[in-house]
């Protein structure tokens, strides 16, 4: 997207990653089966930001990759489809909580952790 807007704003869960991903063992109203997200962040911002998180947690995947970008713009183009929702808006959140993660974690004394998160947007951003 160009520009922020106001107007596209949602709720969104601010940390959704596998372990804050339930399954759904009795349906309900609103969850009949699947998964459920729990332990929400939730702040207002653009719907592509919970998919930037998602995004940000395949550094192993990515490191691994002969072509890490293109693994990382087709992980990207799955979530933009699927979700339907802005391809560029995902992959700048992704950047973003790829290094605001590894700072977190250095902040906390975990450099052993963080360094990845840095060492994959190195690679996705020198490629």
């Amino acid at each position: 997207m160009n520009a922020f807007h106001p107007g596209r704003c949602v709720v969104v869960h601010g940390d959704p990653h596998p372990a804050n991903a339930l399954l759904v063992r009795t349906p309900r109203a609103g969850a009949k089966s699947g998964y459920v997200f729990v332990d929400p962040e939730g702040f207002l911002c653009e719907p592509e930001y919970d998919l930037g998180v998602v995004l940000r947690d395949w550094n192993e995947e990515l490191l691994a990759a002969a072509e890490p970008l293109a693994l990382a713009h087709d992980y990207c183009e799955l979530l933009a489809r699927e979700s339907g929702l802005d391809a560029a808006s995902i992959w700048e959140w992704g950047l973003i909580e790829r290094v605001s993660s590894g700072l977190y974690l250095y902040a906390y004394g975990s450099r052993e952790h963080g360094q990845p998160f840095f060492t994959t947007a190195q690679h996705l951003l020198a490629t």
